[in-house]
């Protein structure tokens, strides 16, 4: 088995198991050099031609006239300054990112500090993945899950990790039984269980937004362009009946519940 270098800022994550995986931040050091070098060369160039203008017009022109001919210059190189701080600040606050995948749960960190959460903690989950085309190419994938634990924190996942989407699935998998059996438990007892925009109900059904759809009037429930739809008996689909998914937290835990509790077939 290959040996797993754990970043520093995790050396004190106590109870949480041998660490199994580990997601550093995507390296774009490189393009970050690159682009401070340019705009900083924007930045003296622009400078000299403001410095020269002002020289070449100072005592013999106004003032205003002068501040009106160096003023492009001076915008071009305070925005280029400005970004190359961006640039630094991007550069610092991506230094300390990353994450862990441990035997009883996870870890990430910023520069603001790390989070660890086990398994048990993990109290919703929302994914989002957005695949891009450039005229009609395809030309990558934006993915973002949103964490919540059961104290309300909240961690964003996102593409500024190496293999995002690899440490989502062992989140997610890890995480899925214990908040399968929580909501799963909540839905026995005849309360109602809340996905976000979308809720279910024992004996009253599945209700999305303000309407409500009863059981032994729905077939099937299944994601449609991006969207959780509801189909009747008859084969036609429920008007209005539909959420996006990617604002249903636990959507994979609703399919479960649907399925195993209900009978319902989930077109996933």
């Amino acid at each position: 088995m290959t040996n797993i270098v754990i970043p520093k800022q995790f050396k004190d994550q106590f109870g949480m198991g041998t660490a199994e995986a580990v997601y550093p931040a995507k390296e774009r050091r490189i393009l970050r050099i690159i682009a401070v070098l340019v705009l900083l060369a924007v930045a003296a160039a622009t400078a000299v031609s403001a410095v020269g203008i002002y020289m070449e017009r100072w005592g013999r022109y106004y003032p205003p006239v002068i501040l009106k001919a160096v003023l492009p210059d001076v915008a071009v190189c305070l925005g280029a300054l400005l970004l190359v701080l961006l640039i630094l600040w991007g550069f610092f606050t991506s230094s300390k990112k990353a994450g862990v995948i441990y035997q009883n749960g996870f870890a990430y960190s910023t520069f603001k500090g790390v989070q660890s959460w086990k398994w048990e903690n993990v109290r919703d989950i929302t994914s989002s993945v957005l695949r891009q085309y450039t005229n009609g190419v395809y030309s990558g994938t934006i993915h973002i899950y949103i964490l919540v634990n059961s104290q309300g924190e909240k961690i964003k996942l996102d593409d500024s990790l190496k293999d995002v989407e690899k440490m989502y699935d062992q989140i997610h998998k890890n995480s899925f039984p214990y908040r399968y059996e929580r909501l799963a438990n909540v839905y026995n007892s005849g309360k109602n269980v809340n996905f976000g925009t979308v809720s279910l109900s024992k004996t009253g059904g599945i209700q999305i937004g303000k309407k409500t759809y009863p059981w032994n009037e729905i077939e099937e429930v299944a994601i449609q362009n991006g969207m959780l739809s509801v189909k009747k008996k008859d084969g036609s689909w429920f008007s209005g009946a539909n959420s996006v998914i990617s604002r249903i937290p636990n959507i994979n835990v609703l399919f479960t519940i649907l399925d195993k509790e209900m009978g319902i077939n989930t077109g996933k």
